[in-house]
């Protein structure tokens, strides 16, 4: 793999762990509204669950893009 293939996975993973971090703070800043949308409490409950997993795989696979960079370094 050349070296700005490289680079570009390191940026992209941080990329990710940038975007997960970015759910989980919106999320809990959006908590109001979010239940106002939802209309009953179950589905609020759903929807965080929701998001609160997409914000764990997106910063999961961003960890692993980043210990692949160095690991392979």
């Amino acid at each position: 793999m050349g070296e700005k293939k490289q680079a570009a996975q390191l940026v992209w993973g941080v990329l990710l762990v940038t975007a997960g971090v970015g759910v989980v703070f919106r999320v809990s800043f959006l908590d109001s509204e979010l239940d106002a949308i939802a209309g009953q409490p179950s589905t609020a409950v759903f929807i965080r669950i929701c998001f609160y997993v997409m914000a764990i795989l997106l910063i999961g696979g961003g960890i692993k893009k980043i210990r692949n960079y160095y690991q392979k370094k």
